[in-house]
């Protein structure tokens, strides 16, 4: 589970920054991914990717960043084994 690849919706950390000015200090935050594009220009700062680095990613702060850069956090419910209902109520 650790290893699914970063799809809509995950939470992501910003490994890294690159020369991309909108990127700058961006490396450690946390945030969701609302679209994933091909590899292609970045709307954000009309910069070209290389397409070596593959797709990107658009994040909830609607800067976008390449996938290379992302970490995917997995859910709690993988890291913990699905939860039961159960375990989830509140104590009575």
């Amino acid at each position: 589970a650790m290893d699914k690849p970063i799809s809509v919706g995950d939470l992501v950390v910003v490994l890294k920054t690159n020369g991309c000015p909108c990127g700058r200090s961006r490396a450690g935050g946390i945030h969701k991914v609302t679209k994933i594009f091909p590899p292609g220009p970045l709307a954000c700062c009309g910069e070209l990717t290389d397409p070596s680095f593959g797709a990107f990613a658009e994040l909830d702060d609607g800067k976008r960043c390449g996938m290379y850069r992302l970490k995917r956090i997995p859910p709690l419910e993988e890291l913990e084994g699905q939860r039961t209902e159960e375990d989830l109520r509140e104590p009575a």
